[in-house]
Order: C-alpha cells, then structure tokens, then sequence
C-alpha cells in the first residue's frame, strides 16, 4: 500500500498501519488478536521473518502487527515484505495512531 499525504510541514506526520490475514468470516485484525492471545500469532514484525524498508520516513515504533511512520517527505514509502501467499489487510491512519474506519487498501 502507498498513501500520500497533503505537502508535509516542517514537523514530521505521524502514520499508523495495522496488518492482518484476510479471514473469509469476520473481522481480520480480531482474528489475529485471538491468535496472540492464544500465542499463536500469524506472524511478528519484529521477529525477522519480515522484511521493513522505508524512504522518507522514521518508523518510530513496532508492535507485533503495526508501525508507527513519523513522515517526513512527500515522497515517502513503506513496505513489509515476506508475508505468506494468503491476502493481507492494511489498515491505515494519520495521527494519533487509531486505525481510521474506511481506509483500507
């Protein structure tokens, strides 16, 4: 997913992506809570397995299926790759880090 923002001021915009499998019932990113809960996430963002680049922008912070972007160019990218064959659901939002409803790609 890519997401461009208005002109970027001189602070840096802060972004948050929330990843999880799609599931055929249900909400995706519940699915994935209930599977670390169980200890038996999907996968971990920070274990390795994979892989974070970024260009024009800080990531500021990693959760087990989130990052946090502190942007700084227009131009900006962020990509997770590795990721099994079954579809992933990005959840995007600007600011204060809470998933906004409908920006989903």
């Amino acid at each position: 997913a890519r997401y461009i923002p208005e002109p970027v001021s001189k602070q840096p915009l802060h972004g948050f992506r929330s990843f999880a499998y799609d599931v055929a019932r249900g909400n995706p990113f519940r699915a994935y809570e209930s599977g670390v809960a169980a200890g038996l996430p999907d996968f971990f963002l920070g274990d390795g397995t994979l892989k974070v680049e970024h260009r024009g922008c800080d990531l500021s912070e990693f959760g087990i299926n989130e990052l946090h972007l502190a942007i700084r160019d227009e131009d900006f990218e962020a990509s997770v790759t590795g990721f099994d064959g079954r579809d992933v659901i990005v959840k995007l939002a600007r600011g204060s880090g809470t998933p906004a409803d409908g920006i989903e790609t």
